[in-house]
Order: C-alpha cells, then structure tokens, then sequence
C-alpha cells in the first residue's frame, strides 16, 4: 500500500507568534474534532502538523516553542485509535 499525505496550507492573519498559535489552536482543534469519526473512517491513524512562518525558510514548528524561545522543526502530532 502507499502512502499518501495532504498538505494543507492555510493562512493566518496575526500579530505576534502568541497571536497565531491562539489562532491556529481554534483552527486546528475546530478542524479535526468536528470530524473526528469521518477521520477515523477514513482509516486515519494520525495526523501531522505544524504552524510556520512565511518569513522563517526553516520549516518551523511554532506550535512548540523551547525555553529559549526557538521554534521546533518537529511536528505536532495527533494519533487515533481505530
């Protein structure tokens, strides 16, 4: 079987980096919980993700933030059950 990944590209208007993972929390929970059981359908087992910054060439994890104040290039990762 092969393995296919969408990769979604959604803008976000915000002023700061805080502003932003505020923003894409909401977006992000509002996305994934509303469909949680067509997800599962699907036979998806997790889902990747991570919010960068069009400025910043790294691919950039500003979901998580270390004590030093640098984004991780690691991505957020929610995993299902079926």
């Amino acid at each position: 079987m092969n393995t296919f990944r969408l990769f979604i590209d959604i803008p976000i208007d915000a002023s700061s980096v805080g502003e932003a993972v505020l923003k894409g929390n909401e977006l992000v929970f509002n996305l994934i919980t509303l469909n949680e059981d067509n997800i599962s359908k699907l036979g998806v087992s997790q889902i990747n993700y991570r919010l960068g910054n069009d400025s910043d060439r790294q691919h950039a994890n500003y979901f998580i933030i270390d004590d030093r104040d640098h984004a991780s290039t690691k991505k957020t990762i929610i995993h299902y059950d079926h």
